[in-house]
């Protein structure tokens, strides 16, 4: 609500670093588990590389430093 009309960065996909690193953790974790396999899940390294590159974004927009407000 107290964010505005305004568009976000095209890099912010989380409102919060916390959240961003929460998944991050989660995707990373997803994509090494889907890679390898398991007992509920045939190994699919593809998928398991996408998942991975999708927690890299989200890696990537809890570093970015947050912008200043005008």
């Amino acid at each position: 609500m107290a964010e505005g009309n305004a568009p976000r960065p095209w890099w912010r996909m989380t409102a919060s670093r916390f959240l961003g690193w929460a998944f991050a953790i989660f995707f990373a974790a997803a994509g090494i588990w889907i890679a390898a396999g398991s007992n509920l899940l045939p190994s699919n390294p593809l998928l398991g590389i996408a998942y991975l590159a999708f927690g890299n974004l989200f890696v990537m927009s809890a570093l970015r430093p947050p912008t200043c407000r005008r």
